[in-house]
């Protein structure tokens, strides 16, 4: 199954459609490739294009995922 996602920023800038895909559960026994990840903005760093950006979308995406569990922290607390 297929999605588009299309992202809006605070300030009502658009970016381009994203396409991304669901998996179904296997129907049997079965492993499954499960990616973690939390606060991958630490602080700054992780967003400051000096430094690259936001490189571990890429790298994570490379790794082709079944789930994967992203944890944030609310914004303001």
């Amino acid at each position: 199954m297929y999605c588009r996602v299309t992202l809006e920023a605070e300030d009502s800038a658009t970016y381009e459609p994203l396409t991304g895909v669901f998996r179904t559960a296997p129907t049997g026994p079965a492993d499954i490739k499960l990616q973690w990840s939390a606060d991958v903005a630490g602080q700054g760093y992780g967003i400051n294009p000096d430094l690259g950006g936001i490189r571990i979308y890429s790298t994570m995406a490379a790794r082709d995922p079944h789930l994967v569990l992203h944890s944030r922290r609310a914004v303001g607390s």
